[in-house]
């Protein structure tokens, strides 16, 4: 296997060449949720919906197809390169093993069950589908990280220091943080120029939503320990204003028009905006790099979460108008 972009990435192309894209124009335009079934049959996913187009099929089965569409096109990217291609991608889809280790502690530490947790996910990770579902089952956090280390994630150590913060603190932002700490640390260290700048850009957004989560819940002391260091444009200070309320928000060249949004849900919003133009971009500034590799994974799993949301539209009836207003600036 090729320690080479140019190979790689020609490969890629032809993927991205199948994403949804215009197709989820017509879907969204579906009249229900059969009709929306059949526009996705006629894309790339095709092979994957199986259950999901049967008789009585609901959500659930489509969720399903979706996970084993994402994880199968993560499989072949992971299988493209070795050398240092081959460890940036797989830096890239680890990514996706820790938002879900988050998701999971998060459903464990709010009591919610396996099944629940299950349908937060993203399997495109390196953590293999059977097993992300083998963690989503254990019964409690404790459990959750002696599990991890059996399955011998780089995460391991940082996650099982989490959890024993997290019983003594009861702080689930502090040990979602700690988690972004150790990920995005060794991440930096690994990657090349246009990777770095990457996951900077990533870094940046982390910090802004967790520092207007600090600032909702009114915590200003001790902000630096929920600080997630290697951003571009949101160091400490700046992150330590937001978090405060006294400014921060002005200035940023990325993240421009946020300090006039008080809602998080809709910072949250600009961010992932932000992030995914960021990477579109990438994908075509950097044909002999892993900005093509970049672009592709963002703009794949932003096809999976418009396809899932517009699912849930069709099958409970959410007018046209309204779900269009719900997608954004997805498509």
């Amino acid at each position: 296997m090729p320690d080479d972009y140019g190979y790689i990435n020609a490969r890629v192309r032809v993927m991205h060449s199948k994403l949804l894209s215009s197709k989820l124009e017509e879907a969204l335009s579906a009249e229900s949720y059969g009709e929306y079934l059949r526009v996705l049959t006629e894309t790339d996913l095709a092979p994957d919906l199986g259950d999901a187009t049967a008789q009585g099929a609901g959500l659930n089965e489509l969720d399903k197809a979706l996970s084993r569409n994402f994880f199968g096109v993560a499989q072949k990217l992971a299988g493209f390169g070795d050398g240092n291609a081959g460890r940036e991608i797989g830096l890239l889809l680890s990514k996706y093993d820790l938002l879900n280790l988050k998701a999971i502690a998060r459903g464990k530490f709010s009591g919610r069950g396996s099944d629940e947790i299950e349908k937060s996910l993203i399997p495109a990770g390196t953590i293999k589908p059977a097993v992300l579902s083998g963690l989503a089952a254990a019964p409690d956090l404790g459990s959750l990280a002696q599990n991890l280390n059996v399955v011998g994630h780089p995460l391991a150590n940082s996650f099982r220091t989490a959890v024993a913060q997290l019983a003594g603190d009861n702080d689930l932002l502090a040990f979602e943080v700690s988690l972004d700490q150790a990920y995005y640390s060794e991440a930096l260290k690994r990657s090349s120029d246009t990777l770095t700048s990457y996951f900077k850009r990533d870094i940046d957004g982390a910090n802004i939503m967790t520092a207007l989560k600090l600032k909702a819940q009114g915590i200003s002391s001790n902000a630096d320990r929920y600080f997630v260091a290697g951003g571009k444009e949101v160091g400490a200070d700046r992150f330590a204003q937001i978090a405060s309320g006294s400014g921060g928000l002005d200035g940023l060249a990325a993240f421009a028009g946020l300090s006039e949004i008080s809602d998080l849900g809709q910072a949250e919003s600009v961010v992932r905006t932000v992030l995914l133009r960021d990477a579109k971009r990438l994908y075509t500034s950097d044909a002999l790099g892993i900005g093509v590799v970049i672009g592709f994974l963002k703009e794949k799993e932003n096809e999976v979460a418009l396809t899932r949301l517009i699912a849930r539209g069709k099958f409970y009836g959410v007018p046209n108008e309204t779900l269009r207003k719900e997608v954004g600036n997805g498509l």
